[in-house]
């Protein structure tokens, strides 16, 4: 099985089978308020909520409650390395660190964050602001953090992303832009022609790392080819006619999934 999980305002969540399109939902003490964000570590979930609840459920049984946890101030994003038991959360004013499900590290900072990415090999953070035009990477230590840089963007962003060989990284934006960056340059913006027509809410590499996905208040999805970034991108129109792309992901190299405030979860198979 394939599994998608989908974040419902009322807190609910399902896993769903990629295959047969059925939904199973979770069971035990599940989140009493809107879900945020949501990562899968291993054989885990890692969900958190309006109200800074985060639950660990293992998706082998679905029932959530066993493994919970609580941040100290609003939660807009987060993001896992599974190798290292690392969870990292971006709250009002702070970037709070968990590790085995507890908290080791917490840092007050100058800028409101909001998306948030470890690299591949867990030893960068990558922290995006809601008021201010840049992105913060820090070095991760153990259980600490520290910034060593600062890169100047056009647009603020909103979701970010590694790619799965750690060689870009790859965001959403508050504009038409989409944000694609070389690591091994310093983060230098790599040339390309995509955009988006308004803001964008989410994106995703190709587990490959071929292949780079946005979605957002558009409703469409736009899919660049990172073998040449200069070349048009494929646009699926109206992915979501009904409401806004709130996630997309990847089930393998050329399936990628969406959700939408539709309350729809669809598939679309990319030609290659």
């Amino acid at each position: 099985k394939q599994w998608y999980q989908r974040r419902v305002r009322d807190g609910r969540s399902a896993v769903i089978d990629a295959e047969l399109g059925e939904a199973s939902y979770f069971t035990g003490a599940v989140h009493k308020s809107k879900v945020l964000d949501t990562k899968i570590s291993g054989d885990s979930l890692v969900s958190v909520d309006i109200s800074n609840n985060i639950l660990r459920t293992p998706l082998s049984s679905c029932v959530m409650g066993e493994g919970s946890s609580s941040v100290p101030s609003n939660t807009f994003y987060c993001d896992v390395h599974e190798g290292s038991n690392t969870e990292i959360y971006t709250c009002q004013d702070a970037i709070v660190m968990f590790k085995d499900g507890q908290q080791v590290f917490s840092m007050e900072v100058s800028f409101n964050p909001f998306g948030c990415a470890i690299s591949p090999c867990g030893t960068v953070l990558v922290v995006g602001s809601k008021d201010k035009h840049k992105l913060f990477i820090f070095e991760i230590d153990n259980n600490t953090f520290v910034q060593r840089q600062d890169v100047d963007l056009s647009v603020a962003a909103t979701e970010i992303r590694f790619s799965p060989d750690g060689k870009l990284l790859g965001a959403a934006t508050t504009g038409r832009a989409i944000l694609l960056l070389d690591v091994e340059k310093s983060y230098r913006p790599v040339q390309h022609c995509w955009s988006c027509q308004s803001k964008s809410n989410s994106c995703a590499f190709s587990p490959d790392s071929r292949f780079f996905a946005v979605g957002g208040i558009d409703t469409n999805i736009v899919i660049g080819d990172l073998t040449n970034p200069m070349s048009a991108a494929l646009k699926i129109v109206r992915a979501h006619p009904l409401g806004t792309i709130n996630r997309v992901r990847w089930l393998d190299e050329t399936t990628v999934v969406s959700s939408g405030s539709d309350m729809q979860v669809r598939q679309h198979v990319v030609s290659v």
